[in-house]
């Protein structure tokens, strides 16, 4: 099964032996062949948004994850999403049929990690740990999808949306709008 065009051979590899990744690459399939000849429709892909949460253990100091410390993950923010369809509505023949990996930066945990660090003004640490111990954390499919990312992972990158005159929000200029008051436990 191809998933689509930027997995290739090796992410098609990956997907015949690990299940939950190839549940995840027949989603990604659909959604594509769901779009294809739909019209004046934009299809903006793009990993998982920085707004939804960095795990539980930040608050303590830790940025948890079963990806690689290698893996270059492409982040984008919601606000970021809302302003390409605001572009799209008012400009539908500049996205006539658009298919935008759409990312606003791409960065290892370990740079994640220091992005945070600078930005709350406190030690904060990326943590690798194995699949299973993922899978126990946070269940399967938040394990699944990390594991994606180290071996097909999402291709988007800013120069993407740039392309189409969207510009997008770089994790640190989020990371220094957030606030980073801890709660009291």
């Amino acid at each position: 099964m191809q998933t689509r065009g930027t997995v290739g051979q090796r992410g098609d590899e990956v997907l015949a032996q690990c299940p939950g990744l190839r549940r995840l690459g027949e989603d990604s399939c659909r959604e594509h062949e769901a779009f294809q000849g739909v019209g004046n429709q934009v299809l903006a892909r793009g990993p998982a948004t920085v707004d939804g949460g960095l795990g539980p253990e930040l608050p303590q100091g830790k940025l948890v994850t079963a990806t690689s410390p290698q893996t270059v993950l492409a982040l984008i923010c919601s606000g970021d999403f809302g302003a390409a369809v605001a572009a799209a509505v008012a400009e539908p023949g500049n996205f006539h049929e658009a298919e935008i990996e759409f990312a606003g930066d791409a960065l290892t945990h370990p740079e994640i990690s220091d992005t945070l660090s600078k930005a709350s003004g406190r030690e904060i640490t990326a943590v690798s740990v194995s699949w299973e111990e993922q899978e126990q954390r946070l269940g399967a499919p938040m394990a699944d999808g990390q594991i994606w990312n180290d071996h097909v992972g999402y291709p988007a990158r800013p120069h993407h949306a740039a392309r189409y005159g969207l510009t997008t929000t770089t994790f640190e200029q989020w990371a220094a709008q957030q606030d980073w008051t801890v709660p009291a436990a």
